[in-house]
């Protein structure tokens, strides 16, 4: 999955479409002449690293790189390109631009985004493409509060219908010291659920008007976010149908021998 301007560049350098190289001092000032490549890019309808064509929608865009520092800046924005999967023909826009601080980079695909699972409830799914959507433009407090939502939305999806998140946690951790928990909580440690919901209520809150506090909402909490939420997702959801089919397909053969 790209969620970075430099993880985006890294493609276009492995597809050899750097062109047009003018030096001045210490600067490198490169034109990207190119009408198409193929990588492999993470499609979020197949689920997995598929081979994409990319082309360039807007103009050719011009980046000037410093030799030295190996930083790059992007000229001639906004930039735009297109990912198209081979395998589902899925889109996937990417959109290079200048944002309040820096050069930012926009994913933007035609399906559910972030860490969905195939049989996660629709409801879930809204949310964390909500929170995925918000986070390829950086509205990283944005993109919390909708994990936070998402959290709520499973929660309930499972039977914790009754209060708010808080009250929904609750109840499942007194289930837990009961050892009454659903299944997919007997090796959950419940502490992950309270810091999605803590770090959420912060990205809403004003937080005594200490408005820094974002400043702990950044890209990386946001993937670590989304490393939870597919595990969690998994074993609710996709672990239950896996052990089931191949339980039904072990006895299916052990019938066959039994004949």
């Amino acid at each position: 999955m790209i969620d970075s301007l430099s993880g985006f560049l890294d493609v276009i350098e492995r597809s050899n479409c750097f062109k047009k190289e003018r030096f001045e001092s210490n600067i490198k000032i490169t034109t990207l002449g190119f009408e198409e490549c193929i990588d492999e890019l993470f499609c979020p309808k197949c689920g997995d690293i598929r081979r994409c064509v990319v082309n360039r929608v807007t103009h050719n865009p011009e980046f000037e790189i410093n030799e030295f520092t190996e930083s790059i800046v992007v000229k001639s924005l906004p930039c735009l390109f297109k990912a198209t999967c081979l395998q589902c023909e899925s889109e996937t826009l990417l959109l290079i631009y200048k944002g309040p601080e820096e050069v930012e980079l926009a994913v933007l695909h035609d399906t559910y985004n972030g860490c969905v699972t195939p049989n996660s409830p629709k409801e879930v799914k809204y949310y964390i493409d909500q929170a995925y959507r918000a986070r390829s433009v950086g509205a990283v407090s944005a993109s919390m509060a909708m994990y936070r939502s998402a959290l709520e939305w499973l929660l309930y999806d499972q039977g914790f219908e009754k209060g708010m998140l808080g009250n929904k946690i609750k109840t499942l951790e007194e289930k837990i010291e009961k050892n009454n928990e659903p299944k997919w909580a007997v090796e959950l440690d419940i502490g992950f659920l309270k810091a999605i919901k803590e770090i959420g209520n912060g990205s809403m809150h004003t937080n005594g008007g200490d408005i820094e506090k974002q400043n702990n909402i950044d890209k990386n909490l946001l993937e670590l976010v989304d490393i939870v939420f597919a595990e969690l997702l998994d074993k609710i959801y996709e672990q239950p149908l896996r052990s089931s089919n191949n339980l039904s397909k072990l006895k299916e053969k052990a019938l066959a021998m039994s004949k």
